[in-house]
């Protein structure tokens, strides 16, 4: 079964030329230079794969658009409920270089026309999507769960789970107790599940919401378990903050605001401070860049490869 399938570029809001992306739609997304999904799924191109699960209306497209995309939170709201397999390929640099699958909510593999072998044998992560806000399909949630790890795991054992218990929105104060008590109760469930059917597997969990910076952060823990110089860039960086005496040192993928590194030290409450100000740099870089620049008439900007005025738009 292949069906032909039409790619499309989205643009950035908010950036320049360089984020380079392509979105492909149908039964799902396909890279250039691939006509099916299933081609794309089987290509071997070098990219780790972040496999989006989770119940219908869990947010798992509004994750990929807000991080990756760069879309307003409260322009989610209005987003379609995804119906189809869809397969966005982020390219931003060297360390961010991504295949990202966005499975409709409640995906059931076992009737599909793609085999789980193509899905799961790659080196990836599985991202499992909760809403916390949705307490009566909690169980519902949590069976889906345990249903794609085992068939996950029979495939590739060595493959990476983490769970996003997402839409724990920071306002809700007043609902702070039932917050953590269900947090607590989810958590408490899938481990205990786990361990009942004795699945070698030690899912790692965040707490999310796309209103803050707490998705931005959940991601960069993702994308960095993909990292194989993971290691060197963390002595590198602690090396740094030791010999120049500051507090705390990151490497930056400017386009998604994922952090790719940082030292050592156990201080992690810089994220969203380092956040704001690549967001300043961004806006202060557009306002001064050149007329050029701006209109993306340049050979880079045709290219694919404008820029952030005097910044580099891939990493910093």
């Amino acid at each position: 079964h292949q069906t032909k399938l039409k790619s499309r570029n989205f643009p950035c809001p908010s950036l320049p030329a360089p984020l380079r992306m392509q979105q492909y739609e149908d039964l799902g997304s396909v890279v250039s230079g691939y006509e099916t999904v299933e081609q794309s799924l089987a290509a071997d191109d070098g990219r780790a794969r972040l496999l989006l699960l989770g119940a219908k209306r869990s947010g798992k497209t509004s994750i990929l658009q807000v991080v990756f995309q760069k879309m307003s939170p409260h322009e989610t709201l209005f987003l379609d409920p995804t119906s189809s397999l869809e397969v966005t390929d982020i390219s931003n640099n060297t360390f961010v270089h991504l295949k990202i699958l966005d499975f409709p909510g409640g995906y059931d593999f076992t009737d599909k026309k793609i085999s789980p072998e193509v899905v799961f044998k790659w080196d990836g992560s599985i991202v499992f999507v909760i809403d916390q806000q949705d307490g009566q399909d909690d169980l519902t949630a949590v069976e889906h769960f345990l249903d794609v790890a085992r068939l996950a795991l029979s495939v590739n054992p060595k493959i990476a789970i983490d769970v996003l218990i997402h839409k724990v929105e920071a306002e809700a104060e007043s609902f702070h107790d039932d917050l953590n008590e269900r947090v607590r109760h989810i958590r408490q469930v899938i481990i205990e599940q786990l361990r009942e059917e004795r699945l070698n597997v030690h899912p790692t969990f965040h707490l999310t919401s796309i209103y803050d910076h707490t998705i931005f952060e959940a991601f960069s823990k993702i994308v960095q378990k993909r990292i194989p110089q993971m290691l060197q860039l963390e002595n590198l960086l602690s090396g740094l903050v030791m010999n120049c005496r500051i507090e705390k040192a990151y490497v930056f993928d400017v386009i998604s605001k994922i952090y790719i590194a940082t030292d050592n030290s156990d201080l992690d409450h810089f994220y969203e401070l380092c956040s704001d100000a690549i967001d300043v740099v961004i806006d202060v870089s557009r306002i001064y860049s050149s007329e050029e620049q701006k209109g993306g008439g340049s050979k880079n900007s045709e290219d694919g490869g404008g820029g952030l005025g005097p910044y580099d738009s891939k990493s910093g």
